[in-house]
């Protein structure tokens, strides 16, 4: 893996036993340990419930403990709870053994400074750095060594913090949420059946075999139907690690972030919480949203896909709310980094606030169309950098003008090109993708 960079926009990812090895992980430990160890020398360690994830936590931590750090692993837990937890422990660092809403074959590492952000591209480039010269890291021995706690606790911790700042009275919902086979499975049903809501689950349990499979923020379709035949208000599908939610209305219709951003934002300004006017979204964030935020006297500051670029974006201009439309939203408030269930609790406020059915409430956003397109290559930087690639785009957004745009992208988590085209009218939509892909093949073909 270290012909290229390892960390992508959301730290390292790769196959589990290929890329990802205990060996490295091993590694990584004492290279992460060496830049990022503080005077406390103890760390939070959390995963998701893939079957790789105990032989790569547990590699990572003998790599941690050589250095004399102390790990407190937490277990199974959602991303964002050891981002809360490491700065409400006053941990040195947090880790995270998961690759989000990736194939269960995949695995990865994220990383969280003592403060709850992810950590500075410098502390990465430092970590890789490292890595090429761990037999030159010194070591603790003998009883200096460090020792490994279990923290099991850290769920009920979180789902305390959860509650404590997301005072709701849910008695009147019902819910359908799906957990994936993932970090929400436990956490999730008991905040809100403890915040008074009746719940049905389903993909409640931990499980390494089906984590994300044909479930969950990408497969909304079983909630979809579980939604109408209970007549729940509300349906929440989370990925594997808990850090994105896609929503389902009462009528089985699904809403993706920039709902959310519109329905959260309205609710802000309305109770005065929204202090600075300005939302930061993507370069894939709806048009229509856009238009919408200018009736609300609202600012859109578009960045990079990816929610450290979001983050970062919020943190230096001191702003509150930002999203993507994969359902990825931080409410720096609450939490510094993506959370499903801070989500989820923040649209259920906006629905008590306004006493509105979901489906209203979403017809505040009129998105234009939009399609996308993936497509798997080793050669996405080689391909997006082309030339003949970018005049093709640039003639392409001259043809659209203001009726429509095309964004072309390399996913920062996968070996992957992505296409998005949205525009005033669907029907220009497929022959443009059409257009684009034709030229990424023959691009990759030369």
């Amino acid at each position: 893996m270290q012909n290229i960079r390892l960390f992508g926009t959301d730290g390292i990812r790769g196959v589990a036993g290929k890329d990802l090895t205990p060996e490295f992980s091993l590694k990584l430990g004492l290279s992460s340990g060496h830049v990022l160890m503080k005077d406390k020398k103890k760390v939070i360690l959390g995963r998701d419930s893939r079957i790789s994830g105990d032989m790569l936590s547990q590699a990572l931590a003998s790599g941690l403990m050589a250095l004399g750090i102390d790990v407190h692993d937490a277990q199974v837990i959602p991303t964002p709870a050891i981002s809360i937890l490491t700065v409400k422990y006053a941990y040195d660092f947090g880790v995270v053994c998961s690759a989000s809403h990736n194939p269960i074959e995949d695995n990865g590492f994220k990383f969280f400074d003592s403060n709850g952000f992810k950590i500075s591209d410098e502390d990465e480039d430092l970590i890789e750095l490292n890595l090429e010269m761990t037999n030159l890291i010194a070591r603790s021995s003998g009883v200096s060594v460090g020792k490994k706690y279990d923290f099991s606790e850290a769920q009920n911790l979180y789902v305390d913090y959860l509650i404590e700042n997301h005072p709701l009275n849910l008695e009147n919902f019902s819910l359908v949420i799906d957990t994936a086979f993932g970090a929400t499975s436990k956490v999730a049903p008991e905040v809100f059946r403890r915040l008074g809501a009746k719940v049905v689950v389903v993909h409640g349990e931990f499980d390494g075999n089906l984590i994300n499979v044909n479930c969950g923020s990408t497969n909304p379709q079983k909630i979809q139907k579980l939604i109408v035949e209970n007549k729940a208000n509300v349906g929440f599908a989370y990925d594997g690690d808990g850090d994105r939610v896609i929503v389902v209305d009462e009528k089985g219709e699904v809403l993706n972030g920039d709902h959310l951003l519109a329905i959260i934002a309205s609710n802000m300004i309305n109770s005065s919480r929204l202090l600075k006017p300005t939302v930061v979204g993507t370069v894939l964030t709806n048009q229509g949203l856009e238009i919408i935020f200018n009736k609300l006297g609202v600012n859109l500051l578009r960045v990079d896909v990816g929610d450290r670029n979001i983050v970062q974006a919020l943190k230096n201009q001191q702003l509150l709310l930002g999203g993507e439309r994969s359902g990825h939203l931080v409410i720096m408030d609450k939490s510094v980094t993506g959370d499903g269930i801070i989500t989820s609790l923040e649209l259920l406020n906006a629905l008590i606030s306004s006493g509105t059915p979901l489906s209203k409430l979403k017809t505040l956003l009129n998105e234009y169309p939009q399609g996308e397109i993936n497509h798997r290559t080793v050669k996405k930087h080689e391909i997006l950098h082309n030339p003949k690639l970018q005049e093709h785009v640039e003639e392409i957004n001259k043809e659209l003008g203001i009726k429509g745009r095309i964004v072309i992208r390399a996913s920062g988590t996968e070996p992957m090109i992505r296409v998005m085209v949205e525009a005033k009218e669907n029907e220009v939509i497929k022959p443009i993708i059409n257009r684009m892909m034709s030229k990424i093949l023959e691009i990759e073909e030369e």
